[in-house]
């Protein structure tokens, strides 16, 4: 069984800006583990573990989806925490597009995997970028008064292509591996 997902990188320029503002929350000394910044990305749909077999059919289904759509633009700028700010478990910078493109994808990705036993995400889709996660309450206060004053001027961005990516899960987090790359086509 491979683990997988279908994502979108974030620019690099987007990168380095998340990457001084994870320094600054670092400094709070949260006992956090931070992601690098080769994971910043959004995940659209995860897929969880796949049978090595269906990995040809998975990516036939993704590119019918992804070949319908053109690239689109995305907005980086908010920061919060999962499940809510009295009980943060995940530190995060929110995407949004509002051209509605996005989600299209997303509805038709959910629609494409199900013939493979993938359900359906109950939670509401929510694009972001994962920067860390609060392995315990350690410094908590601080990290959260950071948060909250720290501001991240909105960063758009434009998504070119969709991502299907292999997740190996190791002792210090995942490992993430391309595993093929589908162009969006250019408006």
């Amino acid at each position: 069984m491979i683990r997988t997902f279908v994502a979108f990188d974030t620019p690099e320029m987007v990168k380095e800006k998340i990457m001084s503002l994870q320094t600054i929350l670092k400094n709070t000394n949260a006992d956090v583990r931070w992601e690098a910044k080769e994971k910043m990305h959004v995940t659209v749909s995860f897929l969880g573990d796949v049978a090595e077999q269906s990995l040809a059919s998975l990516e036939m289904a993704i590119a019918n989806v992804v070949k319908k759509y053109s690239s689109f633009n995305v907005t980086y700028s908010e920061l919060g925490c999962f499940p809510n700010w009295n009980e943060p478990r995940v530190v995060w910078i929110g995407c949004e597009e509002n051209g509605g493109v996005l989600r299209a994808i997303k509805r038709d990705l959910d629609a494409s995997l199900l013939p493979f036993g993938i359900a359906i995400e109950k939670r509401k889709f929510f694009p972001h970028i994962t920067l860390g996660r609060i392995k315990s309450p350690q410094h908590i206060f601080d990290l959260l008064q950071s948060m909250e004053n720290l501001t991240f001027s909105p960063q758009i961005a434009t998504v070119n292509e969709i991502l299907f990516i292999k997740s190996v899960l190791k002792r210090n987090g995942s490992e993430y591996s391309l595993l093929q790359s589908f162009p969006l086509f250019k408006k």
